[in-house]
């Protein structure tokens, strides 16, 4: 248990080098979902590409601070596999264009 809080102050402290400290939220999942964490940062990207490159930023900048990100599959199969953290950003500037 403390291993996941541990890490979790860790990714925040990380990212709030690059964004600032007020800007970080770092939440820990708990029960079935316990050591997956949500980090919510206070900043809106441009659009969605830029959105998607700071999301790679960040997780480039916590494996580059050897913070493990844990490891799941997201299939039964065990094909696909993500990590344990999701970084999530406020509403783009520019709302896509909606072709419909």
């Amino acid at each position: 248990m403390a291993d996941i809080a541990a890490r979790n102050r860790a990714i925040k402290k990380t990212l709030a080098a690059v964004f600032g400290r007020d800007k970080i939220q770092v939440t820990g999942a708990r029960g079935t979902a316990y050591g997956y964490a949500r980090v919510k940062i206070n900043h809106s990207p441009r659009d969605f590409e830029q959105e998607r490159e700071l999301q790679s930023l960040c997780k480039a900048l916590l494996r580059k601070a050897n913070i493990d990100l844990g490891h799941a599959y997201t299939d039964d199969t065990c094909q696909f596999s993500c990590d344990e953290v999701s970084i999530r950003f406020n509403r783009c500037q520019v709302e896509p264009i909606d072709w419909r």
